[in-house]
């Protein structure tokens, strides 16, 4: 994200906030892995539960913290759920 230029991140900042996916969600068709953290300011964890419940065969790791981007901040967790998740669903080879 470090060279991505302003103008696309204020972009994608101001859409974002407005974006409302719901709907889509119960169409995801693949295992779901959804990370979130405990103090995220996107969504409490009660509101990201609600909305990850609706895509069949998704789970939910709630994360220690407030980041916006928990992959960046807490990088070995998220790969570790992540690859952990993998082999669950039979992606693994």
């Amino acid at each position: 994200m470090g060279r991505t230029p302003l103008s696309t991140i204020v972009g994608f900042n101001a859409a974002i906030n407005y974006s409302d996916i719901r709907a889509d969600l119960p169409k995801i068709a693949c295992p779901t892995l959804v990370i979130t953290t405990d103090e995220s300011g996107l969504a409490s964890v009660e509101e990201t539960r609600a909305w990850q419940q609706t895509i069949r065969n998704s789970e939910l790791l709630v994360v220690p913290g407030n980041s916006f981007h928990v992959a960046a901040s807490d990088a070995e967790r998220c790969a570790r759920a992540t690859l952990d998740f993998i082999d669950r669903h039979g992606g693994a080879t």
